[in-house]
């Protein structure tokens, strides 16, 4: 999904996920998008929206419909467990 497609929530939940699982410079984003008033953030979305996607909450593992759990996973796009057919690839 595209930054600029993305919630409210969505984006604040990319922004925590950036803070708790992002390199130094993904946090520094993150505790600006949370300082920032809504001019800034959209400032910040077109600018590292690349960010935003990457670490936005995803639901489900495209391959088995499992639900994503952990931030590793909802980075990834993609399930760790070992019963998703994508293992079989």
């Amino acid at each position: 999904m595209k930054a600029n497609d993305m919630s409210e929530s969505e984006l604040f939940k990319a922004a925590q996920n950036m803070e708790s699982y992002g390199g130094g410079f993904a946090e520094a984003i993150a505790l600006a998008y949370f300082r920032a008033d809504s001019t800034n953030q959209v400032r910040l979305i077109d600018a590292f929206g690349h960010l935003f996607e990457r670490y936005a909450p995803v639901q489900t593992c495209p391959h088995c419909t499992r639900d994503l759990e952990d931030a590793q996973e909802i980075a990834d796009g993609l399930c760790s467990s070992d019963d998703c057919p994508r293992h079989d690839e």
